[in-house]
């Protein structure tokens, strides 16, 4: 499974803007999943019809109270209220396209499939509308079509809106660096995570993650150091990043800090096994997430005491420069 992409936070977009040029990908496969373990076959291959038009007055409603679950991080109650007004409205693309980026987000089994559903319906629809034509490219490539997931990516990256939409250009700027990245363009990949981490209006915690996506490729180049500081400026940004407690732990240790490790490794196996407790990956146990948080509170308090006593709690000035 391809690493979670940058979708949630910042990506809301409140209207489609329809046209009438052709879709660029021939459409495929006609429901709105639940259950989306075929999807992506189906996403793929099947040809699909142009959705009706139903009680707009009521998708409208619903589509309002899943943009107001999403402002509040409700994740939840935001994909159930897009169910809902994409099912009262199936011809509704800007439903369809919030829907798709949620959807994204999610990055469980069968996800990206249903993500790419959604784009493409909405496409039917409005086929030149830029957050639709970005979405569809990412969840493209998520399922591995690069064939057809890179052409439209790089008119994402050239549309006017994408770039104005910072959460929806920092989304397709990652893929692009992963694009980069799988062809051997380390180089072009380090240079885009560098420019994705500049983007000051995005939330720390996208920001933090971009961080680590390009320490990754930074550690697999040997460049332990340059890795280290931009593993130390995710922490710093977002102290509860899962990935960037584990790589902190593997640069320490690589390093001789062996001590420092185990105490890295300690913090991320606290925060991922709360992670899967708040996804609904394991059993839920009120009693023991408590004591989690209870035991994670005082280490993550003692190293920001330190941090801010040490005066190390900022990003390196050379972010992305190197």
């Amino acid at each position: 499974m391809r690493r979670p992409l940058l979708v949630t936070a910042f990506c809301v977009t409140l209207a489609a803007a329809p046209s009438c040029n052709p879709p660029d990908a021939a459409p495929t496969a006609p429901t709105t999943p639940s259950d989306a373990t075929s999807l992506v076959g189906d996403a793929l291959d099947r040809r699909l019809e142009p959705p009706v038009a139903g009680d707009r007055a009521l998708a409208t409603l619903r589509f309002e109270q899943a943009m107001a679950a999403l402002a509040r991080d409700d994740a939840t109650a935001a994909r159930t209220a897009f169910e809902s007004a994409v099912a009262a409205d199936p011809s509704d693309a800007a439903a369809r396209i919030e829907f798709g980026f949620l959807l994204l987000e999610g990055h469980q089994r069968g996800s990206f499939g249903a993500a790419l559903l959604e784009f493409r319906f909405a496409r039917l629809v409005a086929p030149d509308d830029p957050m639709a034509i970005c979405g569809e490219a990412v969840a493209r490539l998520e399922v591995g079509d690069v064939l057809r997931g890179e052409p439209l990516l790089r008119r994402a990256l050239a549309d006017g809106a994408v770039q104005r939409h910072t959460g929806r250009f920092a989304v397709a700027s990652v893929a692009q660096a992963r694009l980069d990245a799988d062809a051997g363009r380390i180089a072009d990949a380090l240079r885009r995570y560098a420019e994705i981490t500049r983007l000051a209006t995005l939330p720390a915690s996208v920001r933090a993650r971009a961080k680590i996506e390009r320490a990754e490729l930074l550690i697999a180049e040997g460049r332990l150091d340059e890795a280290a500081d931009e593993v130390a400026a995710a922490i710093a940004l977002d102290p509860r990043n899962v990935k960037g407690r584990y790589h902190d732990a593997v640069i320490r240790r690589k390093r001789g800090d062996l001590i420092g490790a185990a105490a890295a490794l300690h913090i991320h196996e606290l925060l991922r096994a709360i992670e899967d407790h708040q996804s609904q990956r394991v059993r839920i146990d009120s009693a023991r997430l408590d004591r989690l948080h209870a035991e994670l509170a005082p280490l993550l308090a003692a190293e920001g005491a330190k941090e801010a006593a040490a005066g190390t709690a900022t990003e390196p000035a050379s972010d992305g420069q190197r």
